[in-house]
């Protein structure tokens, strides 16, 4: 077939030249956007799922700076409620202070043990606070006993009762209760030494 009968036939079928070559052009067009329209697809998928997550963000950000504030302020108060294992003297007043209040009589409190963070064998451990264990000795009406408990238990430091043991005293009157405590406090870590090199 010569390439002038060739040219004839085309020029008499217009149309189906028309859209052969528009058929190779669309198939072409397809083969070369079908990667990039997954590619594409990927992409979307992946900004909006960013979007999802900014939007979660955003909606848990609210408040947050007031949170923060109060977080800091519970902070505070905890710090201001701590012992300081330095201070015993504060810490006999304190007890004392609780005895006259509650109209009991308190013999000489002692601190057993001060337990550093990380120390074995507490049964309230922290890492980051101490704790001081004192043996209190109390002697006093029942109901009075029970007032300096509950002192112990809202008043100034972060207390806990570890062990009690409540006995009546009927030499000292009726109603009279002698009580031996072992009361556990929350206190600020003493200072690490410092670390000593060698030469």
């Amino acid at each position: 077939m010569s390439t002038q009968k060739i040219i004839s036939m085309l020029k008499q079928h217009p149309l189906a030249v028309a859209c052969a070559v528009l058929a190779v052009v669309l198939l072409a067009v397809v083969a070369l956007r079908g990667t990039t329209y997954s590619d594409s697809e990927q992409r979307y998928d992946k900004l909006v799922s960013e979007v999802d997550e900014m939007e979660v963000n955003e909606k848990n950000s609210i408040g947050l700076s007031e949170d923060v504030e109060t977080i800091n302020q519970l902070a505070a108060e905890i710090e201001s409620r701590l012992m300081r294992e330095e201070a015993r003297a504060d810490h006999y007043r304190y007890f004392l202070s609780l005895a006259e209040d509650s109209k009991v009589s308190l013999t000489d409190p002692s601190l057993s043990t001060f337990l550093v963070p990380g120390t074995k064998g507490g049964n309230l451990m922290t890492s980051e606070l101490a704790q001081a264990e004192y043996r209190l000795q109390v002697k006093g009406e029942f109901k009075q006993v029970m007032d300096f408990l509950y002192r112990l238990s809202v008043g100034r430091y972060l207390t806990r009762v570890d062990g009690m043991s409540l006995t009546a005293n009927s030499a000292l009157g009726n109603d009279m209760v002698q009580a031996a405590l072992t009361v556990r406090i929350l206190a600020s870590a003493p200072p690490k030494p410092a670390s000593t090199k060698k030469k």
